[in-house]
């Protein structure tokens, strides 16, 4: 069988056209688009799909981020035994380079999984490394041990022999589902590369200012974090970061959102 490269788009809640990856992914085949927006953005989302030839997926609901994973290799497996997958969230800006430098690793064959460099409004985001098990901070330079590198999902391209063995794990339905997933791929002996082509990421959590916004996020955050990571440590420091959150907004909302889901 020929081996064939998936491109993938998680997009939520807003148009085909207003999305960066979609407009980066034109003219590209074996697109695959999953809509995890509401049915207003819909109908219009699979217009547009077909009119650019992309494949399109949706559940008419958001089914959370690790659900839409596993759903679209269950569809990639129908059709294909091998196969690569880039995935990409919304807003992401992708260059022809990025394509052509995945292309040359995926004929080599030689990693499982490979990792852009992702940059945003603060620098590198990913790859990154994680302290302590469960704590992703950025990278200063990228001789980092291979055992504490990690990466967002984001640009991640997945060799099809991961799917093979793993999945994503559902419990998480927003945050951390790909450090846990890279972390069950490096303990099964997979291999991991970063490979030299940049991506930019635009994160809408920077420009949110809606505090019940805010908050509702930050209550995802948490559940996932806590099913993701139950050592004591791992609460403490989800605590500190509600606790200055709790500053921050002036508000006590972040302190007990941990507190509700650490019973």
């Amino acid at each position: 069988t020929k081996m064939i490269y998936y491109k993938v788009v998680i997009i939520y809640n807003r148009l085909i056209e207003e999305s960066l990856s979609c407009s980066s992914l034109k003219g590209q085949r074996n697109v695959i688009i999953f809509d995890n927006s509401r049915e207003e953005f819909i109908y219009n989302n699979k217009m547009i799909s077909e009119y650019y030839g992309f494949e399109y997926i949706t559940y008419h609901s958001n089914i959370g981020i690790s659900r839409a994973y596993n759903k679209v290799i269950e569809y990639i497996k129908k059709s294909t035994t091998e196969y690569y997958v880039s995935w990409f969230d919304d807003d992401t800006i992708i260059s022809e380079e990025y394509f052509k430098a995945m292309e040359i690793h995926i004929q080599n064959g030689t990693y499982d999984l490979l990792a852009p460099i992702v940059k945003d409004n603060e620098g590198i985001l990913s790859p990154s490394y994680m302290l302590m098990g469960f704590y992703p901070r950025r990278l200063r330079n990228f001789n980092v041990k291979k055992k504490n590198l990690t990466a967002i999902n984001s640009g991640l391209c997945v060799s099809w022999k991961v799917y093979q063995k793993l999945n994503y794990n559902e419990q998480l339905f927003l945050d951390y589902v790909d450090h846990v997933f890279i972390n069950n791929a490096k303990n099964e002996g997979f291999s991991i590369h970063i490979v030299n082509t940049v991506i930019t990421q635009n994160f809408s959590e920077t420009t949110q200012n809606e505090i019940e916004q805010i908050k509702s996020r930050f209550e995802i955050y948490s559940k996932d974090f806590l099913n993701a990571y139950r050592k004591v440590l791992a609460k403490i420091f989800l605590l500190i970061r509600a606790i200055k959150r709790s500053f921050k907004y002036k508000t006590f909302s972040f302190i007990e959102i941990v507190w509700r889901n650490l019973k």
